[in-house]
């Protein structure tokens, strides 16, 4: 693929696999990519407005040679962090590309991902289960896990994280449209289910520990 044919890009992947994917690609591309200024790394668990304001400077600048290439990751990204972005994205500077790396793109504003075309299609790793993850969020902790029971027998992965990803999507984004402090309230949630999806990744990782883990720690959420 051409990588130079916008100026923003999403990369749904986990944040160290994706900025390895992004590499790789830039390498592919004729790109040096070790020891490039033109070639930046920002990478934070939960994207702040501080770091998104970094990539708004940086993004003013010229490159020193032909382009620069900004890697922007995080598992979550603060919704001031994600309006400081979007006012970068809609000014980019000359020749700067931007590539947002999060595992779970429907955390992001729907304003901010109109302005990124997809990095890779082949990168995508998984498809968020939004209607289970609203399902799920509705039951009892008993109900919870039955309905976890198939999931964890037959050691589904790929549909763990879809859940995982779901509950995040729905959790982040109904915060986003309840305000700034349902914003700070869901965090922690966030970052447990953040933490847990990296956990499931692992290939020694236990679907029942972290699945039944998620379905009572979520009882605490109002």
């Amino acid at each position: 693929m051409s990588l130079f044919f916008h100026h923003a890009y999403l990369l749904s992947a986990p944040r160290e696999m994706g900025i390895v994917r992004v590499k790789e690609v830039l390498a592919n591309a004729g790109m040096t990519v070790v020891g490039n200024p033109d070639v930046r790394v920002w990478n934070e668990e939960s994207f702040s407005v501080d770091t998104a304001r970094q990539v708004r400077d940086a993004a003013a600048t010229r490159p020193l040679g032909e382009r620069q290439v900004f890697i922007v990751a995080g598992d979550t990204f603060t919704l001031e962090a994600q309006n400081a972005l979007l006012k970068t994205l809609e000014e980019p500077g000359e020749e700067t590309h931007i590539v947002v790396i999060t595992p779970n793109a429907g955390i992001l504003l729907p304003t901010l991902l109109s302005r990124l075309t997809s990095f890779d299609k082949k990168s995508a790793v998984n498809t968020p289960d939004t209607d289970g993850a609203r399902t799920f969020l509705t039951l009892f902790v008993s109900k919870r896990l039955a309905h976890l029971e198939k999931m964890i027998k037959d050691k589904d992965k790929t549909a763990a994280l879809g859940l995982l990803e779901g509950l995040m999507s729905v959790i982040h984004n109904d915060a986003i449209h309840s305000g700034a402090d349902a914003v700070n309230a869901s965090a922690p949630y966030l970052r447990e289910l953040s933490d847990m999806r990296a956990y499931l990744t692992d290939r020694s990782s236990s679907i029942k520990l972290i699945m039944e883990h998620i379905a009572l720690f979520l009882s605490e959420r109002k």
